[in-house]
């Protein structure tokens, strides 16, 4: 009786065993198949195959490296797009730049210019021998406003010479456009100003000048658009201790009027035009040249009304020059080169701002590009200076007071724009060459991923059948332990 419950044991503990060994089994074959799922892989240990898994791992350390090239080859390409863009814009300020040139150019209009007609000059052309010109002659250039002198000091109708310094024997001399110089005396310091003044109304005749005093301003004012020329008598005065003959100002200042604009040239014996050119240009407000034709051409550069009128002599008149010469308006040649030089700032300025990472290709900043993985594979990119000095672009000449100078600014901006043509044209190849080089290693990477991937790949419906599988065996398995474990108990209570 008691050999009867002892192999009873014995065979269902053998069952047990046998269950859990399979079971065991059938985890193991569970929990390959659920990784297999997870990672689309068959073989994910060495222990899986070994061979099959160091040439996976080679596969993808390799296309993993070629991935880091193609991260710097995309940053070197944004640097050159970023190249290629303020190029773009380089070329379109230069652009701009060359349309302000041509407008100085056709705007004949901007500038305030009186030219000489009858004689053909050079600069070695000697002063003296234009007609009715002698050693000691003056003329008077004034710019700014010339039909009308506006006293800086208060006055009113009772203000006398005496008020404002005048004494007797004092002169004011006035010119009304071509007309002859008139004297205005000081016999009587106790006169109002206004009534001194308003001589020249009777000299001129009231339709062409006028003299008044309102709210507190003393004006002298030309009625037909002829200018109105303020002077003073020659006094002798040491210049460079030589007794030289000046035309005195003070009595047109003690009135308040400004003559500050007003430049006195004296012709003296042996003199050329060139040093009347050179005189001229002292005067920050003129240019003057002896053009191709041989006309001598005086200019204002800021457009603003300009007259040229003999003080004594010839020499204006003769030259043809005594002529009213109106604005030339808001927009002058000195302005268009102002907006010029504006532009070229710009240029400068966007030069510094094209930076990316730190790298500026256009101040000269090279860059290398990196091929393969270690390196060994690589292309130098040369930066190129675009800033205003490598583009050969400077300030506006002599603030383009002659159309020579404004044609020395369009032939630089010529070759600007072909030294930013061949710059951009340069970064475009390079460019072309990282996109062809970024698409190889694209290629290849894909190509060592695909190869990696037929080498370890699961089958998911094979792997999902087999977890399937596994797992109702496993439940069978787990059936068959716990009715064995029952049966056994319910034998082993009968004894």
């Amino acid at each position: 009786m008691k050999t009867m419950p002892y192999n009873l044991a014995r065979s269902a503990s053998g069952t047990i065993a046998t269950s859990l060994g399979t079971s065991a089994m059938l985890t193991k074959l569970f929990d390959k198949s659920a990784t297999a799922l997870a990672t689309g892989k068959k073989i994910n240990h060495s222990t899986d195959n070994s061979v099959l898994f160091c040439k996976d791992y080679r596969l993808n350390e390799r296309a993993a490296g070629l991935n880091s090239v193609m991260d710097t080859l995309s940053k070197a390409a944004s640097r050159l797009e970023t190249a290629g863009s303020c190029i773009d814009s380089l070329i379109d300020l230069v652009e701009l730049a060359r349309s302000t040139a041509n407008s100085a150019l056709e705007c004949k209009d901007c500038t305030s210019w009186v030219k000489s007609k009858p004689f053909t000059l050079t600069k070695d052309s000697l002063l003296t021998d234009i007609p009715d010109t002698a050693d000691g002659d003056k003329f008077i250039v004034r710019t700014g406003e010339n039909t009308t002198y506006e006293s800086s000091i208060l006055m009113d109708a009772d203000t006398t010479l005496d008020d404002i310094g005048l004494l007797q024997g004092d002169e004011l001399r006035v010119r009304l456009g071509t007309e002859d110089w008139v004297t205005l005396k000081v016999a009587d310091v106790s006169v109002p100003v206004k009534s001194f003044l308003k001589q020249l109304e009777e000299m001129y005749g009231s339709d062409k000048i006028s003299v008044d005093i309102t709210d507190g301003k003393l004006t002298i004012k030309s009625l037909n658009a002829q200018p109105v020329l303020l002077a003073g008598p020659e006094k002798t005065e040491i210049v460079d201790g030589v007794p030289t003959q000046v035309i005195d100002f003070s009595t047109a200042d003690a009135f308040g009027f400004d003559t500050t604009t007003t430049q006195v040239i004296t012709i003296k014996s042996g003199q050329k035009f060139s040093h009347l050119l050179d005189e001229l240009d002292t005067n920050s407000e003129l240019t003057s040249y002896i053009g191709s034709d041989g006309k001598l051409n005086i200019a204002s550069i800021y457009g603003e009304p300009l007259v040229v009128s003999d003080y004594t002599g010839g020499f204006v008149k003769e030259l043809g020059l005594d002529e009213t010469v109106q604005s030339g308006g808001l927009k002058t040649t000195q302005s268009f080169a102002e907006d010029f030089n504006k532009l070229l700032k710009q240029i400068d300025r966007l030069v510094d701002d094209c930076k990316y990472n730190g790298t500026n290709m256009l101040l000269g900043d090279g860059l290398r590009t990196v091929f393969s993985e270690d390196g060994a594979d690589h292309r130098d990119i040369a930066g190129i200076r675009l800033d205003t000095e490598a583009l050969g672009l400077e300030k506006a000449v002599n603030d383009w007071q002659t159309p020579d100078d404004v044609y020395e600014a369009l032939n630089r901006l010529t070759e600007a724009k072909n030294i930013l043509r061949s710059a951009s044209n340069h970064f475009q190849r390079e460019t072309a060459i990282l996109a062809s080089r970024s698409d190889f290693l694209t290629d290849l990477s894909e190509t060592f991923l695909t190869g990696a991937e037929s080498l370890t790949a699961a089958d998911l419906n094979e792997a999902a059948a087999n977890e399937t599988a596994a797992s109702t065996q496993k439940e069978l398995i787990n059936s068959v332990i716990n009715i064995t474990l029952e049966s056994s108990a319910s034998v082993l209570s009968l004894f």
